[in-house]
């Protein structure tokens, strides 16, 4: 078992960029339960690693921080809930199956 105070994931030999004035670049990042817990040098972080954790080698591989924005716009959806999505046809005559199967569905007279 890991303990607490130890990472469950290192990622090391990277190109970090950390978007800190004070420290821009880094190469080796320990993550605990999906949170970063460590950014530093490969030597400081490879301190933290037991056998049982797991290490990634990035190769020198460049690695940006990131954030998932999960957001919801509800106007956009109201006004388009029943409308034909046509991001995946892939050629005419599937566009014709999907504009008609939707047109079976739909209630005499309404449009879409």
């Amino acid at each position: 078992m890991i303990d607490k105070n130890f990472p469950d994931l290192i990622l090391t030999n990277a190109r970090i960029y950390t978007q800190d004035a004070h420290y821009p670049m880094a190469e080796a990042v320990a993550i605990s339960k999906n949170r970063i817990t460590a950014v530093g040098n490969a030597s400081e972080i490879l301190t933290m690693a037991l056998p049982e954790i797991r290490v990634i080698n990035l190769e020198d591989r460049l690695l940006l921080p990131s954030f998932t924005d999960s957001h919801f716009h509800y106007y956009d959806w109201a006004v388009n809930w029943d409308s034909i999505d046509l991001a995946f046809v892939s050629s005419f005559a599937e566009m014709k199956e999907v504009v008609s199967s939707k047109a079976g569905r739909m209630k005499k007279g309404k449009s879409f």
